[in-house]
């Protein structure tokens, strides 16, 4: 299993040839990633299509205890944690805990859309992608809803289909990545988003 680590840097700059990739098939009017990993590459899918960017939340059981362990994370050496990236991905946790709560973080009112892209860094299992689609079109029925993700893993196929991706089967470390040397700066860029999103 490919493994790639992206700094912020790095992360806008191939986000920003993502969306180039996604403009020969897709134009959308709104952009909507799932926070908070996917915000790096939303705020360069909104640049690049200059359109709105917004956010939703999707939370499962079990997201407590995963944040709980985040502190220790970060103590672990590098081979450690990737060895405990790949038995999470090679796990049926998340697939025995697909309930998604989705939420929106916008009035839908705002935003007139009519053709929506729906952005996240990873999709493992497919559920988190399935209800935010979902979301979408349902707070949208009259849109054309797609979603791309910068890393698909092929299970999630039997749950959800992905339009556009760049990687698959891939473990990213990103900077949304609690154990990431640039977690403070994504989180306070992050946070500054929040602060400042007309949403």
């Amino acid at each position: 299993m490919e493994y790639i680590e992206l700094s912020l840097e790095n992360l806008a700059k191939v986000s920003r040839e993502f969306a180039e990739k996604v403009a020969a098939d897709y134009q959308p009017d709104l952009v909507v990633f799932i926070a908070k990993g996917g915000y790096i590459i939303g705020r360069s899918f909104s640049a690049y299509f200059a359109c709105p960017l917004v956010s939703v939340t999707a939370s499962r059981q079990g997201g407590r205890f995963k944040e709980w362990l985040h502190p220790l994370l970060r103590l672990l050496p590098e081979p450690v944690k990737l060895y405990l990236r790949k038995r999470e991905v090679a796990s049926t946790f998340h697939q025995r805990q697909s309930e998604r709560l989705i939420v929106q973080n916008f009035l839908p009112e705002r935003f007139a859309a009519k053709r929506i892209l729906l952005l996240d860094d990873s999709v493992d299992t497919g559920a988190t992608a399935q209800a935010a689609w979902r979301a979408m079109a349902k707070l949208y029925p009259s849109a054309h809803v797609k979603f791309a993700a910068l890393n698909v893993f092929s299970k999630s196929g039997a749950v959800f289909a992905v339009d556009y991706y760049l990687y698959r089967d891939t473990i990213l470390k990103l900077p949304g990545s609690v154990d990431s040397r640039e977690y403070k700066e994504f989180l306070r860029l992050y946070e500054m988003f929040i602060e400042s999103a007309d949403q």
